[in-house]
């Protein structure tokens, strides 16, 4: 195989693949704005991998056939083309963040901020899917998963491709195998149902872009194999046709890749699911977009479709498109919740994809290509733009972990966090046991330990503030009692906790009607469905072993639930919409109806003393969100806030922590 000059070096540039490049950005657009009418629109990002790698391997190729590739000009040329759009995008979202975000939204955004500088965003999103997760439409960079996947295959493939040429290895083999591997990767957790790792890891998602590095080293390099088949094809059909096209070379056979490569566009938007994508379907896609490349500017769809000045004016502002879109709409979302009827959403939505087409100009015409193409030393912008992201990611990784000293807005609705409070630290007697624990007074042989699910995790902040105050210390430990298989870790702490003298109490919160129902309220959540037998078995069986190493227990009843989040009673300074706080309330005897069942299961349990709550967060007919200040009492429809978990220590638990304090 002859690897020491290309085919073609010509016209490069193919404004088809602009065009085709504004197909995939209306996709994500029009998906993110409006789910219900496209749904399989996020196809786009899997289109974009595939334009990627085409162009990437193109350029890299060709520079090595050249005997001039450059690593430092390489990234160089990726700095100058990614950074400045993405910095501008990122300093607004920055200023947009700290006026209009709470501070718990604030201290998130930094950490996406800190992820999305340094490319690994989609690993970042990958941790955090699951129990605790954000909803994802209020991550006003979330869309940065993608970036970072790109960004990530920049780093390894000048390598594969340098080391292999200078070796002279067989570069198509290469590229097939790490094709292949990621492949096979991503099928295989496919059908282990690993949603998130299969959607946001590069080795799941890179054999999307090396079905592009695959096309590109076919356009250079022609495997004969695929050129003598492809010739044989197009004679077919110049018979079939009856028309002699041999002046326009494989005429027929373009044609008939960029068709086949639309119809399979038009497919996928039927056939593909965002839940258990990017799997066999994302096949499909990226076939399609590999066909449509291939097809060349010859191709009839592509020249006179693609090549089209709107599509091509779409395409060349994709990139700043695509990074102005998310943030515009995540953050309409963010001031307004559901408090928008139907047709002002979609007015809105309107609004914000005119607004980020109108960014989008002005990003591309003001600041990309006067910085691309402009006659500035390329060296000393790209030390500036580093200069630049680097601030950037300090700033969010200080708003993130210091983001007290951010006073952006008033925190009323403030999860309890435990990485930023200097009462507790993270506690690991063993080096299997997480847990949280406070201990500021070294010197007391009285220690509290909270255990159970995320409402015990919530309502610890207040227990260790008030057990500080009390001159005693204070432990929590993840541990579940819902039956399901149980995490070595979890076993550990609470063999931990059986053999510890100085641990006499025990408050158990549980969040059990999830788990006997296995749904919340407003049915977001669904969790299987237990037995009503099995937990309360479950159950008695923890209390039992407890009691017998010595522990006095407490099972503290569930705080109410909402069918609603509490956001949509607190103001965002610019929100177009909010309710007042007089609206927000739900009923005593709704609260009882809907635990009647759980509150049965604990009139059983014997050998623990229950607390039940309720009464407090209900002392009249109605149950509010607020206390007498105005904090809210919740940071989502069932987990306290740091100012909930207070209210419930000192209304509720503080006699019985004071009795523990005072016993000798």
């Amino acid at each position: 195989m002859n690897q020491n000059t290309p085919e073609i070096y010509t016209n490069f540039y193919r404004p088809d693949i602009d065009g085709l490049r504004a197909i995939a950005v209306c996709f994500v657009i029009f998906f993110h704005a409006f789910p219900t009418v496209l749904k399989q629109g996020f196809i786009g990002v899997d289109i974009f991998f595939v334009i990627s790698g085409y162009l990437i391997g193109s350029i890299i190729l060709r520079n090595l056939s050249l005997n001039n590739f450059s690593f430092l000009q390489f990234y160089v040329r990726r700095i100058v083309r990614i950074f400045p759009a993405l910095l501008l995008v990122l300093f607004t979202v920055l200023i947009a963040g700290y006026c209009l975000l709470f501070q718990n939204e604030f201290q998130m955004l930094g950490k996406h901020l800190a992820g999305g500088t340094s490319f690994i965003a989609n690993f970042i999103y990958f941790f955090e899917a699951g129990y605790w997760d954000t909803q994802s439409s209020l991550k006003p960079l979330l869309h940065l998963w993608s970036l970072g996947v790109e960004e990530q295959f920049y780093l390894i493939i000048p390598l594969i491709l340098a080391f292999s040429w200078k070796r002279k290895y067989n570069v198509l083999l290469i590229i097939g195998i790490f094709f292949l591997l990621s492949f096979g990767a991503n099928l295989f957790f496919y059908y282990q149902k690993q949603r998130e790792l299969m959607f946001y890891m590069p080795f799941t998602r890179f054999w999307e872009i090396f079905a592009g590095v695959l096309l590109a080293w076919h356009t250079l390099f022609p495997v004969q194999f695929l050129q003598k088949t492809g010739q044989k094809i197009n004679d077919l059909f110049c018979k079939i046709l009856k028309k002699d096209f041999s002046e326009k070379k494989n005429y027929s056979l373009n044609n008939l890749l960029a068709l086949l490569g639309f119809i399979l566009l038009i497919i996928s938007l039927q056939i593909c699911h965002f839940h258990s994508f990017p799997g066999h379907r994302a096949v499909w896609p990226v076939l399609g977009a590999v066909l449509i490349i291939s097809a060349g500017t010859s191709a009839y769809f592509n020249r006179k479709i693609l090549s089209h000045k709107l599509l091509v004016g779409i395409g060349l502002i994709s990139y700043p498109l695509y990074l102005w879109h998310w943030p515009l709409l995540s953050f309409c979302i963010i001031l307004n919740g559901d408090l928008l009827e139907p047709y002002q959403w979609i007015f809105i939505r309107i609004i914000c994809i005119l607004s980020a087409l109108l960014l989008s100009i002005i990003t591309y015409c003001y600041i990309e290509r006067p910085i691309r193409f402009g006659k500035l030393n390329k060296n000393k912008i790209t030390g500036m733009l580093l200069i630049l992201m680097l601030g950037i990611f300090t700033i969010g990784i200080g708003s993130y972990y210091k983001g007290e000293l951010f006073d952006i807005n008033d925190p009323t609705i403030k999860m309890p966090s435990y990485r930023n409070n200097d009462i507790v630290f993270k506690y690991t007697p063993e080096t299997n046991i997480h847990g949280y624990a406070n201990f500021k007074n070294p010197y007391s042989n009285k220690t509290i330990a909270v255990i159970g699910d995320s409402h015990a995790y919530a309502a610890f902040y207040g227990i260790a503030k008030k057990c500080t105050e009390l001159k005693m210390n204070a432990v929590f430990f993840t541990y579940r009692y819902d039956g399901l298989k149980k995490e070595k870790k979890q076993e550990a702490a609470f063999n931990f906790l059986k053999s510890n003298t100085n641990i006499k109490y025990v408050f158990i919160f549980l969040r059990g009607m999830l788990y006997i129902q296995g749904k919340d309220l407003d049915y977001k959540n669904f969790h299987p469905i237990l037995f009503v037998e099995n937990y309360q078995s479950q159950l008695q069986n923890t209390v039992t072993a407890l009691q017998d190493h010595g522990k006095h227990v407490f099972i503290v009843s569930e705080n109410p639930v909402l069918p609603f989040e509490p956001k949509q009673f607190i103001s965002h300074r610019y929100s177009f919409k909010t309710k007042s706080h007089d609206q927000a309330w739900i009923s005593k005897e709704s609260v009882y109806e809907n635990q009647k069942e759980y509150l049965q299961i604990l009139d059983k349990i014997q050998g623990s003393e229950i607390i039940n709550g309720i009464d407090v967060f209900c002392p009249h007919d109605k149950c509010s969100l607020f206390d007498e200040k105005g904090n809210s009492l919740y940071s989502d429809d069932d987990h306290l806030s740091m100012y909930g978990s207070e209210y419930l220590t000192e209304n509720l638990l503080a006699p019985y922590l004071e009795k523990i304090a005072q016993e000798k």
